[in-house]
């Protein structure tokens, strides 16, 4: 009983409920299955598919060596005949690896998908 018992930090509660929703929403992503893809066509292009046409959403180009290199795109996915897709530019970002960070809710329900990307 002589251990201190302090929360790590302040917001701790508020940031355990943000990680449920997180998983919650990798769930959903989940079993969408191969229906969604992150794929590097090509060292300058990225290109996501859904299978449905997002409601509203954001992808994220995280830098881990450098976070002031970060970007954040907002998604404008156009409707293919399978779902829709959008496609990123990434020829004007610095070479090594990227994490893509794609949120996005439809129909109600949030979508939560990342994925490493190395630019050579």
């Amino acid at each position: 009983v002589s251990q201190r018992t302090d929360l790590v930090t302040p917001d701790y509660y508020a940031r355990a409920l943000k990680q449920d929703e997180r998983m919650a929403a990798q769930a959903n992503t989940a079993a969408l299955g191969r229906a969604f893809e992150i794929a590097s066509s090509d060292n300058d292009r990225l290109v996501v598919r859904w299978p449905h046409q997002p409601d509203a959403g954001s992808l994220v180009l995280y830098r881990p060596s450098n976070a002031d290199a970060d970007r954040t795109v907002v998604l404008a996915a156009t409707a293919t005949g399978t779902g829709a897709e959008q496609e990123i530019r990434m020829g004007d970002l610095s070479r090594g690896l990227w994490r893509v960070q794609v949120t996005w809710s439809w129909q109600g329900r949030p979508y939560y998908a990342e994925q490493d990307v190395v630019l050579r």
